[in-house]
Formats: C-alpha cells, sequence, structure tokens
C-alpha cells in the first residue's frame, strides 16, 4: 500500500514508471554509489557518499526535496566539510556535493518527463539575461584557453557560476506561493542547525585578535559560510513582521537571535555592513510602497531594536565592547591600515590593472592574480576579495554588464511586483529573498560570494523564486 502510494505521489497518470528507461536509468546510477561505498576507504569520504545517495534517491521520488538539499549544502554543511567529505574525484575533476544536486535535478525531471508529468517551462525575465551571461562565460573560456590559462583553473572559474543552473531547477519544480514558503522555511531550519554548532565551538575557547589586538571571550567564526548569517539575519527580519502564525513568528525569533549571535562571533566588517545596508534598503522598499507601511514598519523596527538591546546588554556584563568593533572599523580609516585591508586594496589594484590592459573582454577564465603585499610576500590567487572587480578583470565591460543585468533586472521586478501584490503571506517572501539578494550584492565588494562553492547555488535558487512569485502574479493579472 506504503509503495503504491509512494509511486502514486510521482507519477499520477497512473502509467507504469518501471516501463520507462529513464527511471532504470537513475536506478543504475544509485547502485553504482552503492557499490563504489565497498571501494572507499575513508571514513570522511563514505559519510559524503552515503548522503548524496540518500539525497540523491529522496529528490527522485519528491523533487522539492532538491529545495532542502540546496539549503542543506549551503547553510548546514561547513564549508570546509564540502572539500572533504562531499567530494568525489572523477576523471581528474572533483565533484562536489552542488554538482550531484544539479545531476538529480535533471535526472529527476528526466524520469518525470519520460512519465507523461510535463512540467512547462515557461520563458521569464531573466531567462535571457542568463542565457546572455553564460554564453559570455564561454566566450570568456576561448580568451582564457588562448591566453595559456590552466584547463583546471578555467573550469574552476566556470563551475562557480554554473551552479547558478539551480535558477532553472526552480522553474521546473517550484510552480506556487506553497513551494516558495517551503523553500524559506527550509533555509531557515538549515541555516538554524549549521549556525549552532559553529556557535558552540566559537565559545569554547578565547583568543586574541589578530586586527586590534584585544582579547576576545570567544574564537572567530570563519570561513565561507560567514555570509550565510547576515542572510539568515535579515530575511528572518523582514519577513517576522508579515507572519501570522505564532508557531512559525517563535521560529524567527530563534533564528533572528541565532544569527546575530553567529554574525557577531564571526566578527567580520563586511558582513556587519551587508547586515545593516540591507536592512535599511528594505526599509526603503517598504517606504515607497504605501500598502507595506500600515503595521509593519512598526514591527521591522522593532526588530532591529532589539537585536541592538541584545548588543547593549552583553556590553553592559563585559560580553561585547563597542571598543572592539570600533577599533576594526578605524583599521580601514586612513590612520592606520591592517595587513587583511592592505593585501585587498594591493589584489584590487592589480585586478584593475589587469581590466586595463584587457577592457572589453578581460583576461579570460582561469586567471591568475600576481601581485606583491608588503609583509605578506608574493601573492598568486585565482579568486578576489571583490566579486564585481573579478568578473571586470577575468570578462571585461561585457562581461560585467552581462553579469551586472541579471541583479539589476531582478531588484527592479522585485519593486514593480511588489506595487501588485496584495496577499500578506506573497509580500514578505518576496522582501525575505530580496533581502538575501542585497547583502550578497553588498558582501561582494568584499568578498567573492557571488561566485564560491555553496553560495552560487543558493543564488540561483532565489533568482527563481523571485521569477516564480513574479510570473503568479503576472498570471494573476492577466486573469483578473
Amino acid at each position: 500500500m506504503a509503495a503504491q502510494l509512494l509511486i502514486s505521489s510521482i507519477n499520477p497518470g497512473g502509467s507504469r514508471w518501471t516501463e520507462t528507461p529513464i527511471f532504470w536509468f537513475g536506478i543504475l546510477i544509485q547502485i553504482s554509489f552503492l557499490i563504489f561505498l565497498f571501494t572507499i576507504s575513508q571514513p570522511v569520504v563514505l559519510i559524503g557518499v552515503i548522503l548524496t545517495l540518500l539525497f540523491g534517491f529522496i529528490i527522485i521520488i519528491e523533487p522539492r526535496s532538491i529545495f532542502l538539499a540546496i539549503t542543506f549544502v549551503t547553510f548546514t554543511v561547513n564549508s570546509n566539510t564540502i572539500g572533504k567529505d562531499y567530494v568525489l574525484r572523477i576523471l581528474g575533476v572533483n565533484w562536489y556535493a552542488m554538482d550531484w544536486i544539479l545531476f538529480f535535478g535533471l535526472l529527476t525531471w528526466l524520469i518525470r518527463y519520460s512519465l507523461g508529468i510535463h512540467t512547462s517551462f515557461k520563458k521569464t525575465f531573466l531567462t535571457i539575461p542568463l542565457l546572455v551571461f553564460f554564453f559570455m562565460l564561454s566566450i570568456s573560456v576561448i580568451i582564457g584557453l588562448r591566453q595559456g590559462n590552466v584547463y583546471q583553473d578555467i573550469f574552476a572559474d566556470l563551475r562557480l557560476y554554473f551552479y547558478y543552473c539551480s535558477f532553472f531547477i526552480v522553474l521546473l519544480f517550484a510552480r506556487n506561493s506553497e513551494d516558495v514558503e517551503f523553500i524559506f522555511w527550509a533555509t531557515i531550519i538549515c541555516g538554524i542547525i549549521g549556525a549552532i554548532p559553529e556557535i558552540i565551538t566559537a565559545l569554547s575557547d578565547s583568543q586574541i585578535d589578530a586586527l586590534t589586538g584585544k582579547r576576545l571571550f570567544f574564537t572567530r567564526i570563519k570561513g565561507a559560510h560567514e555570509v550565510n548569517y547576515p542572510i539568515q539575519l535579515v530575511a528572518s527580519i523582514v519577513l517576522y513582521p508579515f507572519v501570522r502564525s505564532s508557531g512559525k513568528r517563535l521560529v524567527l525569533i530563534f533564528s533572528i537571535a541565532i544569527s546575530a549571535m553567529a554574525l557577531f562571533l564571526s566578527y567580520t566588517r563586511g558582513s556587519w555592513l551587508a547586515a545593516f545596508a540591507a536592512l535599511g534598503l528594505i526599509a526603503i522598499l517598504f517606504a515607497r510602497h504605501a500598502h507595506l507601511i500600515k503595521g509593519n514598519v512598526l514591527k521591522l523596527i522593532g526588530g532591529i531594536i532589539a537585536v541592538f538591546v541584545i548588543i547593549f546588554f552583553l556590553d553592559v556584563f563585559g560580553k561585547f565592547t563597542f571598543e572592539n568593533i570600533i577599533a576594526r572599523i578605524t583599521l580601514v580609516s586612513f590612520e592606520r591600515i591592517d595587513i587583511s585591508s592592505l593585501q585587498r586594496v594591493t589584489e584590487w589594484y592589480s585586478a584593475w590593472k589587469d581590466f586595463i590592459s584587457h577592457p572589453f573582454l578581460g583576461r579570460g577564465l582561469g586567471f591568475i592574480y600576481r601581485y606583491y603585499v608588503p609583509g605578506v610576500g608574493e601573492v598568486q590567487q585565482i579568486y578576489l576579495h571583490n566579486s564585481y572587480l573579478y568578473v571586470l578583470s577575468k570578462m571585461g565591460v561585457l562581461g560585467l554588464i552581462s553579469f551586472l543585468s541579471i541583479f539589476i533586472l531582478t531588484l527592479g521586478v522585485v519593486n514593480k511586483t511588489l506595487k501588485k501584490l496584495s496577499d500578506r503571506s506573497e509580500i514578505g517572501l518576496l522582501l525575505a529573498f530580496a533581502s538575501m539578494i542585497i547583502v550578497l550584492l553588498i558582501k561582494a565588494f568584499t568578498t567573492w560570494h557571488l561566485n564560491t562553492l555553496t553560495t552560487s547555488l543558493y543564488i540561483g535558487v532565489i533568482l527563481g523564486v523571485i521569477t516564480v512569485i513574479h510570473t503568479s502574479v503576472q498570471s494573476n493579472t492577466h486573469r483578473s
């Protein structure tokens, strides 16, 4: 009986799913993973393969699970673990959890299509900008090859933007506001689960802050996931005024507390800036749309004040000091500069010179930045602490225009869609996901979070979610 219900959930049309060759191809893939398990001697890799196998099976059974998988690897799994537990080396290339998620998403669509469950793919406002950007990426690959850049480096640059293809997965499997809400709450829950162990680890020891020379009562949370905390904090605060369920409000309050604590323990200036700037821009969106103001602005302001009250009491009890924050901010002033900021300024100047020498199409993907930093020495790296300069130097002006058009168009559509929305839940979700994009766009000025191994996959999801809401509003408008 359970098996029949399972099959009917995949194939409501009633045809036999076992008669499709693509279904058996999916089973073959799963069997291959099972056989591969017996050849693995490293426990950490074994864990990753088992989880990949489970996620693959669940995604094929219930397509919406792919969003749970994406939020899991983005917000729960430590970024260092991604390079250990969740990696397989096949044909000389590392294949990460993100690659298998995209693969299982494609496989799920093929299976459902072969069963007659046709998921219509509609042209949206972002389809053409994304395809143009992917076209520019292909040109940058060719330029990189002509410049003599190493193939592995070119592939490393390319794959980070290829994860934006999760946008198309959202269009295929998220069809209504319920699916959008599922994605949001999966994000919040996975974010909470991922932040708690990081907080416990940070509070288990103390250290001297290398920049300020002050003793901290914790060890800093570091890594690529530092951007998750401002994303979760801002999105939780923004959605809170629109939630009516007391249970969901409690979850959001807990999320705000956890993400604010993790944000502080990360002690990252760029993340603080991104969080507060995003909240300011969202407040401006509130002010521009009169139907959002009634009762909601006070709740939004109340949430922000609550965060400052918590910080105040931490300062009173000696667990937090504004002196440390002020010291870290002044380290980037004209009076004094720290090594971290000096390296950023130096690499930005180096990237700018690379852009000047190849202004239209850049130096190509796979280009390695080389520069000298006093106190550090010669530096060679493929990444850059600024996503915009990164694109500008490797893909030129044309590449940057195609890249920025994706986000500018998205924010413009958010602004227009807010004028047409009347449903309280949809308004909150649209603003929450828009706030995530804003956090990432601001954070990208000081680091490369628009093209990191885990964040890129979720960026495609955010873009897809905003597209789904916009398409839904347009459809309702045409009907009326």
